[in-house]
């Protein structure tokens, strides 16, 4: 039960002025970020902003490059064919080949004669 009282004492001494002190390195900051050398902001703090930069930009394109594959692999997955041309020759009825198409085509064309 002692220690219990002991606790405020303790916690003013965590917090008292005359606990070691910090020097305010704000000014230095200040002046790093606002110092005009062509930069941007986000690249001003040295070599590590820089690497986080290049990380996030290369993430976020490979993240845009895999959302349009995926948007696009449900349409090869149900048709069975990959290339545009292909899909649209399916949307079309048509064979997936060209020369197969062609040759009906022409047959057809032949037999109406």
């Amino acid at each position: 039960m002692n220690h219990l009282l002991k606790v405020p004492l303790l916690a003013s001494r965590a917090f008292s002025s005359s606990a070691r002190q910090l020097r305010n390195k704000v000014p230095e900051a200040q002046k790093l970020f606002q110092a005009d050398n062509g930069l941007p902001v986000h690249i001003k703090g040295g070599t590590g902003d820089v690497l986080l930069y290049r990380a996030t930009m290369t993430l976020t394109i490979g993240g845009i490059f895999k959302s349009l594959f995926s948007l696009q692999e449900p349409a090869t997955l149900s048709t069975g064919c990959s290339s545009p041309l292909c899909l649209r020759r399916r949307r079309r009825g048509q064979e997936e080949l060209g020369s197969v198409y062609f040759t009906e085509s022409l047959a057809q064309s032949n037999a109406n004669v």
